[in-house]
């Protein structure tokens, strides 16, 4: 299995290395839009703007047509794709 190292950490002169799995950040990302971005250690901005997004397809969905879920629908699995992607390097 393919991973991305997250994080290095010195201590006592050993170099600890996390690292995040791939299909597990798809999964996050698919419950919520940009947990798998944040998972993936893509940064805060990214995750913020993955959600945002999906927030406003959501709003769109109950206030203008149930098209709008399909598109909504797409984005999240977009979005599970990228994380997914971006982990595995």
């Amino acid at each position: 299995m393919n991973t991305k190292t997250l994080k290095n950490k010195m201590t006592r002169g050993k170099i600890l290395t996390q690292t995040a799995n791939p299909i597990l950040a798809a999964i996050l990302s698919l419950v919520i839009p940009g947990l798998g971005q944040l998972y993936g250690g893509e940064g805060v901005k990214k995750a913020i703007i993955f959600l945002v997004i999906f927030i406003v397809l959501g709003a769109l969905t109950a206030a203008v047509s149930p098209y709008v879920g399909t598109v909504s629908f797409i984005f999240a699995v977009y979005a599970a794709y990228d994380a997914y992607k971006n982990v595995k390097g």
